[in-house]
């Protein structure tokens, strides 16, 4: 039997230096990735342009697969989704729900719906404080968003 201790056999597989570099490189891609997600470039603004329309609505969930959306001033119902209907607002609904609840923030709070210069329609999470860019989801999901604003 050797002298060798289970120390001995084990091998570094890097060096201190190298795992210095990795968790400095792993830091520096999480601080790009938050601040590219979370920062509003000019040149973005630029690319919207103004707004044209925009509404406050509220988003209540009346039974499984069936959305309702009210004008959060007024509290006037705006449409009711359910069966075919709406598909991209019922599906979007579980995950906007979601953000809210992780962050105990109010569900009923509301959601501002806006039509921009460029076309664009952007729903933005007044409680989350994220803005939502639905031509990202295709240009017909955006279009259920858009018919709300009429």
């Amino acid at each position: 039997m050797s002298g060798t201790t289970a120390t001995d056999d084990r091998r570094q597989m890097f060096s201190k230096g190298t795992l210095g570099l990795l968790a400095g490189v792993m830091a520096l891609s999480v601080v790009l990735v938050y601040f590219s997600n979370t920062a509003v470039t000019q040149q973005d603004a630029i690319d919207r342009g103004e707004p044209v329309a925009q509404r406050t609505i509220t988003l209540h969930q009346v039974r499984a697969g069936e959305i309702s959306v009210h004008d959060s001033e007024t509290g006037n119902l705006i449409a009711r989704f359910d069966g075919n209907k709406g598909g991209f607002v019922r599906g979007a609904m579980p995950a906007l729900k979601r953000l809210r609840m992780v962050k105990r923030l109010p569900a009923d709070a509301p959601y501002l719906l806006v039509r921009w210069q460029s076309g664009g329609v952007t729903l933005e999470d007044t409680a989350v404080g994220k803005r939502f860019y639905l031509h990202a989801f295709g240009k017909a999901s955006a279009g259920v968003f858009a018919n709300l604003l009429k």
